[in-house]
């Protein structure tokens, strides 16, 4: 009997589902290079340590980019060590992966063509939105208008879906990688300083004043039971106007400043100053973080919002009563829940282990074929 995992290679994270165990593991997208050799000498989180410390020139590379894999060579070495676990003796082994609904024949094809490299006997295709829409807990096969906004490290994708199918859809190659460099960018212009990316990470943390994220989501390699707990579905919180958990709209000016609340200290981070190279402390306003983040939201929000004027007139109600439900790692952050409600009037419901929702549905694909089958491109070497 084959075997099969689900993958969710994504710009930031790659998590793969092993259907034998029910384990999903998850590491950074990151391959460590040796720029003077072009060795690979590390892979997820065993390569961001050596960045500056190990001998030679350790460079870190993203095999994907904004979504679609860009280093083929990189992504098959890492995919290979990846999809090796999930084989079984001499079985075959079927791959569920995911791609964005706009991908193009040739990303698409691409993709195949590393997982048929790295080992996988067999390839399904689901589209992100509709694999982030069943993650979610959402029915896609009922005659109702439901809105799925994928918040990712190098791109958003806002869908709605109905009967199966994706009615309205829209992409922007901008996600939370574009919000990194325009405060690192800020920070050096404001404040003459360079911080590091996990400094970044802290500072737009404190920023959105969200519950800090589950510790099995950390940077770093882990493996845990996919099926324990809740398994497959999804919670049901929703961020209503003022950021409090309730059923209410989320409404307000279409401002990241929002994430400000009154009386809170400025945040404090290390940076190197650019002068004399000294290390300095540096005190952030609230506002300014947000103002920093602000062009990069209203970004975002654009898109999402054209995603709910494609939507079928038809579907209005349902998607008022309904609203959006925001999946990737974005959707922890309290001050872009916001603008996406005054963007489109609609609520937000911020789903359970928003990062992971994408590859909760490629597992539901895994598990259960037969019945998505009609959702799935398979194809063979």
């Amino acid at each position: 009997m084959g075997t099969g995992v689900a993958l969710d290679m994504g710009t930031s994270m790659t998590r793969v589902f092993y259907g034998a165990d029910g384990t999903l593991w998850e590491e950074p997208s990151v391959v460590a290079v040796d720029a003077s050799t072009g060795q690979v000498v590390g892979f997820g989180s065993r390569a961001l340590p050596m960045v500056g410390r190990a001998p030679g020139y350790v460079v870190l590379e993203r095999p994907v980019h904004h979504g679609s894999i860009s280093r083929f060579e990189l992504a098959r070495r890492m995919l290979k060590s990846v999809l090796r676990r999930g084989r079984s003796g001499l079985g075959k082994l079927r791959v569920v992966a995911c791609t964005p609904s706009a991908g193009t024949a040739i990303e698409r094809r691409a993709l195949e063509e590393v997982l048929f490299a790295a080992g996988a006997s067999e390839v399904a295709i689901v589209e992100q939105p509709m694999a982030a829409a069943l993650g979610s807990g959402l029915d896609v096969a009922e005659p109702l208008g439901q809105m799925v906004v994928d918040l990712g490290a190098g791109k958003t994708e806002a869908a709605v879906v109905c009967l199966g199918s994706v009615v309205a859809y829209r992409r922007a190659p901008v996600g939370g990688d574009d919000v990194d460099a325009a405060l690192a960018a800020h920070i050096r212009t404001r404040h003459g300083a360079l911080v590091g990316r996990d400094v970044i990470a802290r500072a737009k943390l404190a920023i959105t004043q969200d519950d800090p994220p589950d510790r099995r989501s950390a940077v770093g390699g882990s493996a845990y039971d996919l099926r324990s707990g809740d398994g497959i579905r999804s919670g049901d919180g929703i961020w209503s106007g003022d950021g409090s958990r309730g059923p209410s709209v989320a409404g307000g000016p279409a401002d990241a400043s929002q994430g400000e609340a009154p009386g809170l200290p400025g945040i404090h981070v290390v940076g190197r100053d650019l002068s004399d190279g000294a290390v300095r402390d540096l005190l952030l306003q609230r506002s300014e973080v947000a103002g920093a983040m602000a062009p990069s939201f209203a970004s975002i929000a654009r898109s999402v919002a054209e995603a709910v004027t494609d939507a079928p007139g038809e579907l209005a109600h349902d998607l008022l009563k309904g609203g959006m439900n925001l999946v990737g790692g974005g959707a922890r952050s309290r001050a872009l829940g916001r603008v996406l409600a005054s963007a489109t009037a609609l609520p937000c419901r911020v789903v359970d282990e928003p990062e992971r929702a994408v590859i909760r549905g490629a597992a539901v694909c895994l598990e259960d074929f037969d019945r998505w089958r009609e959702l799935l491109a398979a194809t063979s070497p």
